[in-house]
């Protein structure tokens, strides 16, 4: 049957749908798709991959029949609907091939069959456990902590991304074993438990709701945690294994503090690491600290050497000496709004916490790395 819809409003549903988009087979090279079908006087949209999900309903009263899922092509559906204006004739044949027309234009988008299963994977069903949460507040968060996991994939050292609901209070936690972020968020929910997301589908739903305002309703289930965005449905799958210790970081002393110019700062890393990269640390710089001034320097490579100093605030007199890994550092520093940043340590050979002066739900650990000039 042929229906007649906005080509602003698919391009949008297709748009956020698309986040979670999977990999079909079709000749030798992987086509993400959504998949799309008729149900209940509504147009229903659904991509999905191993781990993410989301479904998107758009009603129609002109809809009067139901059919299966039918997966096409969602970059070329969605390119098509962004250059068209107006109205659009949405029509699906027998054999499931979808046309478009629109002001003269004509369109077909052949039906694929996805390489993974054809059924939606994750059920909507109801929940004992519902939370909310403003969107720009969850993405805020993931953005925090998601940075640890910005080159690596779900398999990485933790496996996921830790939601650790406390009854009143809810964090989330990333690591990937050289280095810890950790924010929190007041949660009025009362559910006390802690679940391991896939973190890759986090940064699927990220995103999706990027943009987005409103309040969000959460559900967890047994296999997975739905997020609920103006009739928007995502699913994040639940992984089984034990989630790393974290709160033994928390508990570790940072007894000495020392405040920086962010962007001083952002600019020294951003210079030394020129020669940085070329070392057989990765990005290491070493850092010393001594009567209120830092010298953060590179060895010497066959590229060159650099050597930065800074002027610290708030530090006693002393000295201290430490290397960490400069791009980590770098990627706290782009997530941080606040003009100044804190850099908390103990000793040489134990984490270092970075913080902001104007957050303290948000903290940010880096592992220290082995250098010749520090002694075991």
């Amino acid at each position: 049957m042929a229906i007649k819809i906005s080509s602003t409003l698919l391009h949008d549903s297709l748009t956020t749908v698309s986040a979670c988009a999977g990999d079909a087979l079709l000749g030798l090279r992987g086509i993400s798709h959504v998949g799309l079908r008729y149900e209940s006087k509504s147009l229903i949209l659904e991509t999905f991959n191993n781990v993410s999900g989301c479904s998107l309903t758009i009603n129609d009263k002109n809809i009067s029949e139901e059919t299966e899922n039918t997966f096409y092509p969602i970059a070329e559906m969605r390119e098509l609907f962004r250059r068209m204006e107006g109205d659009v004739l949405m029509d699906i044949d027998q054999d499931g091939a979808l046309h478009l027309k629109n002001s003269g234009s004509r369109y077909t988008l052949k039906s694929i069959v996805p390489q993974t299963h054809t059924s939606f994977p994750f059920n909507d069903k109801g929940s004992d456990e519902v939370f909310e949460i403003k969107t720009e507040d969850l993405v805020a968060l993931l953005e925090k902590v998601l940075i640890v996991a910005r080159g690596g994939s779900s398999q990485g050292y933790s496996g996921g991304t830790l939601l650790d609901f406390r009854g009143s209070s809810l964090r989330i936690v990333n690591t990937d074993g050289f280095r810890m972020a950790i924010v929190s968020i007041d949660d009025h929910s009362g559910i006390e438990r802690k679940i391991q997301v896939d973190t890759d589908s986090l940064k699927s739903i990220l995103k999706g709701l990027s943009g987005k305002t409103g309040i969000l309703e959460g559900k967890v289930r047994g296999d997975h945690v739905m997020f609920v965005h103006e009739g928007v449905k995502f699913f994040a799958t639940i992984l089984t294994p034990t989630y790393p210790d974290y709160e033994k970081i928390l508990e570790r002393k940072h007894t000495k503090k020392v405040t920086l110019n962010k962007k001083e700062f952002t600019k020294a890393l951003e210079r030394l690491q020129q020669f940085g990269k070329y070392q057989e640390l990765n990005n290491a710089s070493l850092i010393k600290i001594d009567k209120g001034e830092i010298l953060i320097t590179t060895d010497d490579t066959a590229r060159g050497q650099g050597e930065e100093t800074l002027s610290a605030e708030d530090f006693e007199d002393g000295d201290f000496l430490v290397c960490l890994n400069s791009s980590f550092m770098l990627d706290f520093l782009k997530i941080v709004k606040s003009d100044k940043v804190n850099f908390s340590f103990e000793d040489p050979h134990s984490s270092c916490l970075f913080s902001d002066p104007k957050d303290n739900s948000y903290k940010y650990f880096l592992m220290t790395l082995k250098h010749p000039k520090i002694e075991g």
